[in-house]
C-alpha cells in the first residue's frame, strides 16, 4: 500500500496546465522521452499555458552519457534532492496530470500515489502499473514494443504517439478528466486502501493456514 497521507483533493480548472512526474529519473523511467511527448503534444507557441514539472533524486535524468537537465523550454522544470512528504504531496496537489511512463516498473509506487490523489494519471501499461491499469479511472498507454535494456534483460517501450493523443485529450477535457479521476481515487481506496490491504493480508495469512492445516 502508499503512504495514507496521499488523499483525494477536488482540484480546480486552472489556467496553467500542469503536468508531473517523479521518481529516480534513470532510462527505465523514460525521462527524455517523456519530455519529448510533453513538447510533441502542447508545442510552445500554441500551449505557452502548460508546463512540465520534473522531480527526480540523485541528479540522475536519463541516461549519463546522454543526459541534460537542461531544455531551450522554460516550460519545463526539473527538481532535484529529497523530499518530505508534505513537499511531494503540495507537488501532487499543485498538478493537474500525471503522466508516468517507465519502460518497467516494480511496484509502481508514484502512479498509485497520484491516482489516489484523484490526480488525472497516464500510465505505461506494463509490469507493476498493470494492476492499476484500468481505462475506467484512468488512461493506460499500451506497449509499443519490447527493447533490449541497459540494465538487462528486455523492457516495455511505451507507445509514444498514443501518450501524445491522450496527454493532449486531458487537456483538452479537463472537466470529465477530474471526473474520471475522481472515480479513480474512490476505486483505489476500495481496491488498494488501507483498509483493502488489511483485509487481503487476512485471507492471505488465512490461504495460508489452511494449506498449513491439511499438510
Amino acid at each position: 500500500s502508499i503512504n495514507p497521507r496521499y488523499q483525494f483533493i477536488d482540484r480546480p480548472i486552472r489556467e496553467t496546465f500542469t503536468v508531473v512526474v517523479w521518481g529516480v529519473m534513470t532510462d527505465r523511467k523514460s525521462p527524455v522521452e517523456t519530455v519529448q511527448v510533453f513538447q510533441r503534444a502542447f508545442p510552445r507557441d500554441k500551449y505557452p499555458h502548460c508546463r512540465l514539472r520534473i522531480k527526480t533524486k540523485l541528479n540522475i535524468f536519463g541516461d549519463p552519457g546522454r543526459r541534460s537537465m537542461k531544455f531551450d523550454d522554460p516550460r519545463i522544470e526539473i527538481y532535484d534532492g529529497i523530499w518530505q512528504v508534505e513537499d511531494m504531496i503540495g507537488f501532487l496537489y499543485d498538478a493537474d496530470c500525471a503522466m508516468i511512463l517507465p519502460r518497467g516498473e516494480g511496484f509502481g509506487m508514484p502512479a498509485r500515489e497520484a491516482i489516489a490523489t484523484g490526480l488525472p494519471t497516464i500510465l505505461s501499461n506494463n509490469s507493476g502499473h498493470i494492476e492499476v491499469c484500468d481505462p475506467r479511472y484512468n488512461w493506460p498507454i499500451r506497449t509499443a514494443r519490447t527493447e533490449w535494456s541497459t540494465m538487462g534483460g528486455e523492457w516495455w517501450l511505451p507507445d509514444w504517439d498514443q501518450a501524445v493523443d491522450i496527454l493532449r485529450w486531458v487537456h483538452d477535457n479537463r472537466s470529465a478528466s477530474l471526473v474520471k479521476a475522481r472515480a479513480g481515487a474512490e476505486w483505489f481506496e476500495r481496491e488498494w486502501g488501507q483498509a483493502a490491504v488489511g483485509r487481503k493480508i487476512v485471507e492471505a495469512l488465512g490461504e495460508v493456514s489452511r494449506e498449513l492445516g491439511q499438510g
